[in-house]
């Protein structure tokens, strides 16, 4: 699988020089694609997809969101999409796109043609991953909804992070620290430490953090 994270470039998490530059937020939500939970399809277009062997049960209907790449590719496309159809026993879901960055746009165009010149599925992989949500973040680490643990604890993950759907995603590695419950619901999640920070990655959370305090200030002022 080609990987969208240039590991070569990964920087150690900076240490954070005051305690305030390392306070935990639960919002603004962040966006978190993990590579080891990636899914690989033939069964693709412009409009729609096919994922097989799905961990977690979607119903017709359900919304998500996530990250596309293709093999040899330069970057990554970003969408939305909706559950047209769900087949529980074989783990497989059909989905509509309802909305696709430019460049995925751009991705699935120069990959379209490959795809229409071989109609049983030997055409170009594409590879997807499902955005988890953030329930916690800080510049060391993250805590992010869903299970199972794509590792065991102690082991290392690697993946993608964005503060809004249109932002392009970056890259990111971390430890799973261990799997966790939600307070509020109940439903699994996880703990993760930053590894490695690439400078563009550490960007997207100083933006996320600005956005924080604009809002509280704000509120203060109202």
């Amino acid at each position: 699988m080609h990987v969208i994270a240039d590991h070569a470039t990964d920087q150690p998490a900076p240490a954070r020089r005051a305690t305030a530059r390392d306070q935990r937020y639960v919002a603004p939500t962040l966006l978190v694609d993990l590579i080891e939970t990636a899914y690989r399809t033939p069964f693709w277009s412009p409009t729609q997809l096919i994922v097989r062997n799905l961990a977690q049960d979607l119903t017709p209907g359900a919304q998500f969101s996530g990250v596309f790449q293709f093999d040899g590719a330069v970057g990554c496309g970003v969408f939305e999409a909706v559950v047209t159809r769900s087949i529980s026993a074989r783990q497989l879901i059909g989905a509509a796109f309802t909305w696709v960055n430019l460049h995925g746009s751009a991705l699935m165009d120069a990959f379209e043609a490959q795809r229409r010149r071989d109609p049983l599925g030997r055409g170009p992989q594409m590879t997807v991953m499902l955005s988890r949500p953030t329930l916690a973040w800080s510049f060391s680490g993250l805590v992010v909804a869903g299970a199972p643990l794509p590792a065991a604890p102690g082991g290392r993950v690697h993946g993608l992070l964005r503060h809004d759907k249109a932002q392009e995603p970056k890259p990111f590695s971390a430890g799973v620290i261990r799997q966790v419950t939600e307070s509020a619901t109940g439903r699994p999640a996880m703990a993760l430490k930053f590894a490695a920070l690439p400078t563009a990655t550490l960007a997207v959370l100083d933006s996320a953090a600005r956005q924080r305090a604009a809002v509280a200030t704000l509120g203060s002022a109202a």
